[in-house]
């Protein structure tokens, strides 16, 4: 896989408590009122559970929660007081053999948080794949070095995903690596996909899988789960009017689609929620 690497660099200003002098040994403390979790943030259309605040009319959101997202790497000099971000063009899985090139793919790479919302791992090719030449090729490891046997096969849709299918329910709050040599899929003409692909991934903490008892059909309606203090998350219907939520901290959630409540649920830690709502 060919990889790229652009250095961003950049001098940390300091958030929330320390105010700049001219020389870092003069910071001083000092309180200020900040509002928290003003906003929801999303990157790339997904929503990143962490804390955020508004503090004279700017939003301030943790760096390396949005960079790792983004597929950056965060490195830390202290002694310098710099933050230096890789960005690594793996990340969008734009690789290419001269004709065919990866444009995306589930979950992402080099992000916390993934989950398989059908219990496959997608490559989406920018061109009609068929299948793979030797399954046995194909590595997905944990970090511990245990390999999962796969399956796999061509996306639903003619120009789409090629799938990846794990024959055991991977764990979640764990590391993986998925390994397909180069020359192993077969491209819907024939051609072979000539280059290696790798990619790593960390499964969720938290995963909410929700049904929706409805005689409509709800695609792409609004999804919003509220706790007790207000604090909301949403993502949107998908599939056969299901929904679903990663790393959603534990306790009780209001439901509401497309401004409906559709009751309570539970959401506990280190767990797959298998929820089931009916509006009320």
């Amino acid at each position: 896989m060919k990889i790229k690497k652009v250095i961003l660099s950049f001098i940390i200003c300091a958030l929330l408590v320390i105010n700049i002098k001219p020389a870092f040994a003069n910071s001083i403390l000092q309180k200020i009122e900040v509002l928290i979790n003003n906003v929801s943030l999303f990157v790339n259309n997904e929503q990143v559970a962490v804390d955020n605040f508004l503090y004279s009319g700017t939003t301030y959101v943790p760096l390396r929660a949005v960079a790792e997202m983004n597929g950056m790497e965060v490195k830390w000099n202290g002694e310098n007081k710099r933050v230096d971000l890789v960005s690594n063009e793996a990340f969008n899985m734009i690789t290419t053999d001269g004709k065919y090139n990866i444009i995306g793919g589930n979950p992402k790479s080099f992000t916390d948080g993934n989950y398989f919302k059908w219990d496959y791992l997608t490559i989406v090719f920018d061109a009609n794949t068929k299948k793979m030449k030797d399954n046995s090729k194909v590595i997905l490891n944990d970090y511990k070095g245990n390999r999962i046997d796969v399956e796999s096969q061509a996306g639903m849709t003619a120009k789409d995903n090629f799938l990846i299918i794990p024959k055991d329910k991977l764990e979640l709050n764990t590391y993986y690596s998925l390994y397909i040599p180069k020359d192993n899929i077969i491209m819907e003409n024939g051609d072979l996909y000539g280059e290696e692909i790798l990619i790593y991934f960390k499964t969720a903490t938290n995963v909410i899988r929700g049904k929706i008892s409805s005689d409509d059909d709800l695609f792409m309606k609004l999804v919003i789960l509220s706790d007790n203090s207000g604090k909301e998350y949403s993502t949107n219907v998908v599939g056969k009017n299901e929904f679903y939520f990663s790393n959603i901290p534990s306790g009780t959630y209001d439901v509401t689609i497309s401004g409906n409540l559709f009751g309570n649920i539970t959401v506990e830690e280190d767990k797959i929620n298998t929820v089931r709502v009916l509006e009320k």
